[in-house]
């Protein structure tokens, strides 16, 4: 990200309440603005509702997630709101379950334990599609 262009804003949805800090942390620090923290899909979607037309431009979003899973929130983010950009993230290694998220909708897939710089090189890769 250079100097001059306002920061990339981010929601993230993720049901571990100190996963979801440190994220946001990191993200902040590599020089994001997270502007939507959810602890589960339903939260996201309502917090997105009460944000616009200042939505994010993308989605950190954990697939595995009680009240409504991130299977289906990327389906009605894309249906909903199609302009933000959806990372989907996860511990998890299981070629199937990556393969179905980005069917659901996902534009990328990143493992959670991934280094920060990583994180980023895939978000900024994400606003330039």
């Amino acid at each position: 990200m250079n100097d001059t262009a306002p920061p990339i804003t981010i929601a993230i949805a993720d049901d571990y309440a100190p996963l979801l800090r440190e994220l946001s942390r990191m993200l902040t620090a590599l020089g994001f603005t997270v502007t939507i923290q959810a602890i589960h899909g339903q939260d996201l979607l309502a917090q997105l509702g009460v944000a616009a037309p200042h939505l994010p431009a993308l989605c950190l979003l954990d697939i595995n997630m009680p009240v409504l899973d991130g299977y289906d929130t990327a389906r009605c983010l894309r249906e909903q709101y199609p302009q933000i950009r959806i990372l989907a993230t996860s511990f998890a290694r299981q070629p199937a379950e990556i393969a179905e998220i980005l069917k659901a909708g996902a534009h990328a897939f990143l493992f959670k334990d991934s280094a920060p710089e990583a994180y980023k090189q895939k978000l900024l890769e994400l606003c330039d599609a």
